[in-house]
């Protein structure tokens, strides 16, 4: 699986960022060095939860990447 970060920010500044594709607690590391350029850029992104995924979600998360793939091929 390709490994992506979305990152979504709300109008009142709230930023939630999704990692999809990395093994393991990798995703913690990037979340840090992603919030270490940020922080070089003047931008403080403070976490306030973090929520771990569940086999299921991750195993959904897969098939999705998987059908992506799929439709690409077939075009």
């Amino acid at each position: 699986m390709t490994r992506t970060i979305r990152i979504e920010i709300s109008k009142n500044g709230r930023i939630e960022m999704d990692f999809l594709g990395f093994p393991g607690e990798t995703c913690l590391d990037e979340e840090e060095n992603l919030t270490r350029i940020l922080r070089s850029l003047g931008l403080w992104a403070v976490p306030i939860t973090i929520e771990r995924k569940d086999v299921e979600r991750i195993k959904r998360e897969l098939g999705a990447e998987e059908e992506r793939r799929k439709e690409v091929k077939a075009e």
